[in-house]
C-alpha cells in the first residue's frame, strides 16, 4: 500500500461557453497601484521587464521580522457566478505569504486566496485563481457572496520575512461557464485485458475487476467521464496479479490531445492517492511504464475526487487518513482537536510543541517526531491507548504524555535547555513494564512530514503537512534538511521512504522499516523512522533520549546519559523563576495557583525581547 501526490499538475482550459479573458492590466504603467506596508516593513514600486514589456516590481523589507506589504488599484466591475483571474509572477526571497485579494467597493470587506510560505519563483510563473478558490478573510458583510468588485491587491505577508521583491505581469479576468453537474457514469478502456471483456465501467464505489494481458507489458487505462468534468484526483488500487511501480497520468479534452499532469515513480502496489489541482477535462489516462516484475498488472478499484481533494495537501489527508486505520495519522486529519503546549526556553525566538498524544515538533512549521510501539505483530499508535498529560511538578513548563496499555507504559518528556539563540529540545521517551511478566516489544520513532500545529490554525502560516524533500538516516539519528535528530542510544535499525513507496505509518505496521537510507521526495512528503528493540522484566525500563536543536544549523548530540541531570536543572531554573512571588490560597485553590505559575512560565517561553507574544505559531 502506498500514497502519492502529483509532481506535476495540469490544468486544461474548457473550450466552449466562455468568454475570452479580459486583460485588466498590462502593467505598462503603474499609475493606478499604490503600495502600503505596514509598520515595520519598507517597500517601493518600480517597472521591470515583464513577460512582454514591462511589469511591475514591489522590493520589500520586513525589518521587524513581522508584518505586511500590499499594492492595490481599482478594478470596478461586476463579478459573475463563476469566473477566473490569471497572473504571472517572479521574484527573490524567503518563503513568505503571498495573497491575492479582491476587495468589494467598500473597501472593507475582503476575500482571498492565500499562498502561505510560498516561494517566488525565478522564472515568470502563471498563477490562476478561480472563483471557488476565494476564501472570505474579513469583513463586515460575515462572508455574503461577492457580486461587485471594488479593488484588487496583491500581498506579501511575513512567514520567513528577509528583503526580497515580487514582480507581477499580465493581470487578466475570464468569465467561466457553471461547472457541469456529474450526470454521466465514467466508462473504462483498457489496451489489454486477460478476459473477454474490452471495457469495464466501476459500480458506484468504484469496485472492478481487471487484469492486463501477459503480452502486454506496458498496459495504458483510460477513463471517459463523457462529459466535461473538474476533478481533483485519483484513488487506485491495484490488485494481487502486479501493479504499476512507474506510471504517468495525463489529461485530455477530446481524447487526441493530452497534457501531463502526474508522474509516480518507486511505487509499492495496494491503494495510490494521486492528486490532480484543479483538473479538468473529458478523459484522463494512466500509463504504466514499468510494473511489478509480474507478467500483467490488474485493478480492482478507481475512484475520482471532487476538486476539493486536490485543493491542497491536507485535503487529500483528510481523506487518507480517513480511509485508514485510526491512530496511522495526526487526529487532527480526522478532524478531532489536537490541543499542544509549548517547550522552549526564556525570551528564545524558537520552540517546539508538544501534542496531546506525545508527538514533537521541532520548530516552527517544522517536521514531527512521533512514538509508536509494536508488540508482537500489532502496531500500538496513539488511538489504542489511555493517554494522560501533566507538567512537572504540576506546574513547570515540562510537559510529558503518558501511554497505557496493558503491561505496558510509554512516557515522553520534552525539556528545552541553553542559552536563547543556541537551545535545543530533549524528548525522552521510557517505556515500562507495569505487568508480572516478562515483555519484549519495539519502540518506534517516525520522523514525518506533519507539523503538531493543526490546519485550522492558519493566520500566518498553515498547519498540518509541513513538506519534507530529503531525509537520511545514520547510526546516530535522523536529518531533515539542515536539522538533525540526534538518538541516544543508538537505534538497531532507521530506514527513509518517499511517498510513493509508502508513508512510513505503512511500513511500521507492516513489521520493519523501509530498506533504504536516504530518500529525496519531489512531493515533500518523505518520512523516516528508527527502531529500538527492548525485552523488560516486571517493572523494567527502557529509555530513548532524542536532541534536536531549536536553531538552524546547530549541531545535536546524543544526550540519554545527562538527561535526568538535565531535566534537575531545568526544573531547579523554574522553580526559581515562577516562585519569585508566592500565592497563599486555601487547599481548594492549588489549581489556580499552578495555572498562575504556569502561564508566568510561557508568557517568558513566547517572549520575543520586550514583548509580550500571543502565541509561539500562529
Amino acid at each position: 500500500m502506498h500514497r502519492f501526490i502529483s509532481l506535476a499538475v495540469a490544468v486544461i482550459s474548457v473550450s466552449v461557453a466562455r468568454s475570452q479573458p479580459v486583460m485588466l492590466d498590462d502593467f505598462e504603467s503603474l499609475e493606478a497601484w499604490t503600495a502600503i506596508p505596514s509598520d515595520g516593513v519598507t517597500a517601493s514600486l518600480q517597472a521591470t521587464d515583464g513577460v512582454e514589456g514591462k511589469a511591475l516590481k514591489l522590493d520589500f523589507d520586513f525589518r521587524q521580522g513581522s508584518g505586511f506589504c500590499v499594492v492595490r488599484r481599482a478594478v470596478p466591475r461586476d463579478l459573475p457566478a463563476n469566473y477566473r483571474f490569471s497572473f504571472f509572477v517572479r521574484g527573490e526571497g524567503l518563503p513568505n505569504n503571498l495573497e491575492f485579494k479582491l476587495v468589494d467597493p467598500s473597501g472593507e470587506n475582503v476575500w482571498w486566496v492565500n499562498r502561505r510560505a510560498f516561494t517566488l519563483p525565478s522564472e515568470w510563473t502563471r498563477l490562476s485563481d478561480k472563483a471557488r478558490h476565494f476564501r472570505f478573510a474579513w469583513g463586515p458583510s460575515g462572508g455574503e457572496k461577492l457580486e461587485k468588485l471594488g479593488f484588487i491587491e496583491f500581498a506579501v505577508a511575513v512567514a520567513e520575512g528577509g528583503k526580497g521583491s515580487l514582480c507581477i505581469d499580465t493581470l487578466t479576468f475570464e468569465e467561466l461557464p457553471p461547472p457541469e453537474p456529474v450526470t454521466k457514469q465514467p466508462r473504462l478502456q483498457f489496451s489489454s485485458t486477460s478476459g473477454d471483456a474490452k471495457e469495464i465501467t466501476p459500480d458506484e464505489s468504484g469496485r472492478l475487476q481487471w487484469s492486463s494481458a501477459p503480452s502486454d507489458v506496458q498496459p495504458v487505462i483510460t477513463v471517459d467521464f463523457q462529459q466535461m468534468r473538474e476533478f481533483g484526483g485519483l484513488v487506485l488500487e491495484w490488485g494481487p496479479d502486479g501493479y504499476g511501480t512507474d506510471y504517468d497520468v495525463s489529461v485530455s479534452m477530446d481524447g487526441k490531445d493530452w497534457e501531463p499532469a502526474a508522474a509516480v515513480r518507486g511505487g509499492n502496489g495496494g491503494r495510490d492517492y494521486v492528486r490532480l489541482p484543479d483538473a479538468e477535462g473529458r478523459q484522463v489516462r494512466i500509463q504504466v511504464a514499468r510494473t511489478s516484475g509480474n507478467d500483467r498488472v490488474s485493478l480492482n478499484g478507481i475512484r475520482i475526487q471532487d476538486a476539493a481533494f486536490g485543493e491542497s495537501l491536507n485535503a487529500m489527508f483528510r481523506t487518507v487518513a480517513g480511509e485508514s486505520p485510526k491512530g496511522w495519522y495526526p487526529r487532527y486529519f480526522l478532524q478531532k482537536q489536537t490541543p499542544w503546549t509549548v517547550v522552549g526556553v526564556p525570551e528564545d525566538r524558537n520552540e517546539a510543541l508538544v501534542d496531546v498524544a506525545g508527538a514533537v515538533e521541532v520548530h516552527k512549521a517544522g517536521f514531527r517526531v512521533e512514538p509508536f510501539l509494536r508488540i508482537g505483530d500489532r502496531l500500538v499508535t496513539w488511538a489504542d491507548v489511555e493517554l494522560a498529560q501533566g507538567l512537572a511538578e504540576g506546574y513547570l513548563p515540562v510537559p510529558s504524555v503518558t501511554w497505557r496499555a496493558p503491561g505496558l507504559e510509554l512516557e515522553v518528556t520534552a525539556l528545552a535547555d541553553g542559552e536563547p539563540g543556541a537551545s535545543e529540545v530533549l524528548v525522552r521517551y521510557r517505556v515500562k513494564n507495569t505487568s508480572s511478566s516478562d515483555q519484549a516489544g519495539q519502540l518506534l520513532l517516525a520522523v514525518r512530514p506533519f507539523q503538531v500545529l493543526p490546519p485550522w490554525q492558519d493566520l500566518y502560516f498553515s498547519g498540518g503537512v509541513s513538506p519534507i524533500h530529503a531525509v537520511a538516516c545514520d547510526e546516530s539519528g535522523v536529518t531533515v534538511g539542515s536539522r538533525r535528530v540526534a538518538f541516544d542510544p543508538r537505534p538497531e535499525k532507521a530506514g527513509a521512504t518517499a511517498f510513493a513507496g509508502g508513508e512510513i505509518v505503512e511500513h511500521l505496521a507492516g513489521g520493519d522499516l523501509p530498506a533504504r537510507r536516504s530518500v529525496e521526495d519531489e512531493t515533500g512528503l518523505a518520512s523516516a523512522a528508527a527502531r529500538f528493540p527492548f525485552a523488560l522484566e516486571p517493572n523494567g525500563q527502557y529509555s530513548v533520549v532524542a536532541t534536536t536543536p531549536l536553531h538552524e544549523g546547530a549541531a545535536a548530540e546524543p544526550a540519554e546519559a545527562a538527561f535526568d541531570a538535565r531535566h534537575r536543572a531545568v526544573c531547579d531554573g523554574w522553580r526559581t523563576e515562577l516562585n519569585r512571588v508566592r500565592l497563599s490560597l486555601p487547599p481548594s485553590g492549588q489549581k489556580v495557583a499552578d495555572t498562575f505559575r504556569s502561564m508566568l512560565g510561557y508568557i517568558l517561553i513566547n517572549a520575543d525581547g520586550p514583548a509580550i507574544q500571543p502565541g509561539s505559531r500562529s
